[in-house]
């Protein structure tokens, strides 16, 4: 248990160095926050472009875009919060590209496994147009451990399957698959608990 609350504390405190970085307009913060979450970020936006010089730039936009935004944003997953934006710009680049309105289902989350949780007949079900629901998400996550956490954010913020995951983090599909089932459960109690009812 004490392991459990330091990996957290420890993810919660880099998480505050950071924000309170962009905060005092230290550009140390963007340094710290590619160093932290920049393999991430990566990963997330080339798995959506598959092509080395757009995901580069992708980031590098998502790293302008979180100087901009933090502040007068404090988001209480810095991860969660520098996902949602990697994704947006790499569907805008996707758009530039191929000059197309459509995006394709690969590109998107599957929220599919949460509409139980989230709702289906939302217009937004990943959050972006609910602050509430996303800060809710948020600080569930920071309930979990490190492993959980990044099993959550791998699924639902970067579409990996969960046989990747599996891969990447070097456990079994069926934990994965555990995790994810554990997790839906959790959230659904944790959001009617802050009261909102999706």
């Amino acid at each position: 248990m004490g392991r459990f609350n330091k990996r957290k504390g420890q993810s919660k405190q880099m998480d505050e160095k950071i924000i309170s970085l962009y905060w005092k307009r230290d550009e140390q913060a963007i340094a710290l926050t590619a160093e932290v979450y920049g393999r991430c970020l990566y990963s997330i936006a080339y798995n959506l472009l598959h092509d080395e010089c757009d995901t580069e730039e992708t980031v590098n936009d998502t790293y302008l875009d979180a100087w901009k935004s933090i502040p007068p944003a404090r988001p209480d997953c810095l991860l969660a919060f520098l996902t949602k934006i990697v994704r947006g710009n790499a569907i805008n680049t996707y758009k530039s590209r191929t000059r197309s309105r459509h995006i394709p289902p690969s590109m998107m989350v599957s929220l599919a496994e949460l509409d139980t949780v989230l709702g289906s007949d939302s217009d937004d079900p990943t959050g972006g147009e609910s602050k509430q629901i996303s800060d809710a998400i948020s600080g569930y996550l920071y309930t979990q451990t490190e492993r959980a956490r990044n099993i959550f954010i791998y699924r639902y913020y970067c579409s990996d399957t969960v046989r990747r995951i599996a891969g990447m983090m070097k456990i079994s599909e069926s934990t994965v698959n555990r995790e994810l089932s554990r997790m839906r459960d959790e959230l659904r109690e944790y959001l009617k608990k802050e009261g909102i009812y999706v």
